[in-house]
């Protein structure tokens, strides 16, 4: 059997017309209790990445949310709604603003619902996800139809990220920074979460450099629905005129027979297809084209600084903060060099030396990296649209400031060390002589810690 998809028209998000779309919806796919048992436990979880109004295009519709409550009350179903919001470097979001902002609030408090936080988890495989998925018998994504800069597309595997809690979310990002590998993470996310449903908000979507602000809302007029993830991602991708296994999540989830990804093993019902591609949608992987003709360069050039600057920039600085290999981590990001054509030869050649140098030594080559930073690492920085660092005359200045990085790094490894001991004390039976070595060791590196601090 063919796996199935739903594509209704809405034109707003007037209330009488949300309920219809998203029942129209789910109807032409075997009805509600298709997927879900009557008087189970049901999570519904939106898309809220961060504390901005609907008008943003940024978050599920609060709209959407009330239609798939209406529907599930109708079953007797007992409800709660919940996402995990998005992670600034160590800054969670406020849930208490996101909710608010969001419209999700109001929505929740006027249909009678629980709204909870992703709080406490419980760890599967390699990271933790909320435990309200142990207390539940359903659970129904409801994505926000956005492209991403990162994965392309933001749609029914990617929004399952959001059942990641607090901060590990940002550990996933630096563990598992290429494309590649944190694609499977997601599809790993989605083996633990198996979602019953999945209904997408396309009335307003977001195009562009998704998915946060600096996106910009669109209107699609469109409400998706099925149980495939896979097939759902497949058909947003077809509807934003892209290659569906350009989005990696897609075709690993597909590989690994988690869904369909393929166009002829798809049952659409509604809208045709044909009838709701929009060939002005502004996807990233558009940009990427490689194609040499002239329409093109300025659009490759633009996702190659968007990609520099995130690649160059916060990510491998922190990658290289948390004490990631920095071998493995040079091999990573030449590959990613490579791939968006970098006339930049000088910058891989001076971050690899330097991370080797941090890699072998506490501290760095003093004298050897003020002279590499005066003649070849400053340019090659400014070339990847960093913001310029201070060019001093001589070395004198680059002196203190490196053995202050050094120093720094020196304790954030220490630190990391005695977590990871901590960690082993805790979850491990031990000798009583281990575990004395042990906390004589965390002495030790408490002693080293202060001694670099002082």
């Amino acid at each position: 059997m063919k796996s199935q998809v739903s594509i209704i028209k809405c034109k707003d998000y007037d209330p009488k017309l949300v309920l219809g779309a998203v029942r129209n919806s789910v109807d032409l796919i075997g009805g509600i209790t298709n997927f879900i048992n009557p008087r189970s436990k049901v999570l519904v979880k939106p898309n809220l990445l961060m504390a901005k109004g609907p008008e943003s295009a940024i978050v599920t519709h609060p709209e959407v949310l009330r239609a798939v409550i209406t529907i599930l009350k109708e079953i007797n179903c007992k409800i709660i709604v919940g996402d995990g919001p998005s992670v600034w470097g160590n800054q969670i979001e406020s849930v208490v603003d996101v909710y608010r902002l969001s419209g999700v609030s109001k929505v929740c408090e006027e249909e009678g619902v629980k709204l909870v936080d992703f709080d406490k988890r419980r760890m599967r495989k390699k990271f933790p996800l909320t435990t309200h998925l142990d207390e539940i018998d359903h659970l129904i994504s409801l994505p926000k139809f956005k492209t991403h800069e990162f994965t392309l597309l933001s749609g029914a595997i990617k929004n399952l990220f959001g059942l990641v809690s607090g901060t590990y979310k940002t550990e996933l990002h630096k563990n598992y920074f290429d494309i590649r590998d944190f694609s499977k993470i997601l599809v790993d996310i989605l083996e633990e979460a198996k979602p019953s449903l999945t209904i997408v908000d396309g009335i307003l979507a977001l195009e562009g450099d998704g998915p946060a602000t600096s996106g910009k809302a669109k209107k699609l007029g469109l409400i998706l629905a099925g149980k495939d993830c896979v097939a759902i991602d497949t058909i947003m991708a077809k509807i934003i005129n892209i290659e569906p296994f350009d989005v990696l999540s897609t075709k690993e989830a597909s590989a690994r027979g988690l869904g369909v990804g393929d166009m002829n093993a798809i049952e659409i019902l509604g809208e045709k297809l044909s009838e709701v591609i929009d060939t002005s949608y502004d996807s990233l992987l558009r940009q990427l084209d490689k194609k040499e003709d002239a329409e093109k360069k300025t659009e490759v050039s633009k996702m190659q600084k968007i990609n520099r600057r995130k690649m160059l920039d916060e990510d491998l600085l922190s990658l290289v903060i948390q004490g990631v290999d920095p071998r493995d981590l040079f091999i990573k990001s030449k590959d990613v060099l490579t791939e968006y054509k970098f006339e930049l030869p000088s910058i891989g050649k001076i971050f690899a030396e330097i991370m080797l140098l941090i890699d072998k030594n506490d501290q760095f080559d003093v004298k050897y990296l003020s002279s590499s930073l005066t003649k070849e690492l400053l340019p090659a920085f400014d070339k990847c649209f960093l913001a310029p660092l201070p060019k001093f005359e001589d070395g004198t200045k680059y002196e203190e400031e490196v053995v202050k990085v050094s120093k720094d790094l020196r304790v954030i490894r220490l630190k990391e060390r005695i977590r990871e001991i901590s960690k082993n004390l805790a979850e491990n039976e031990k000798s009583d002589q281990e575990i004395e070595s042990l906390r004589e060791e965390i002495a030790s590196i408490t002693s080293q810690i202060v001694s670099s601090q002082v």
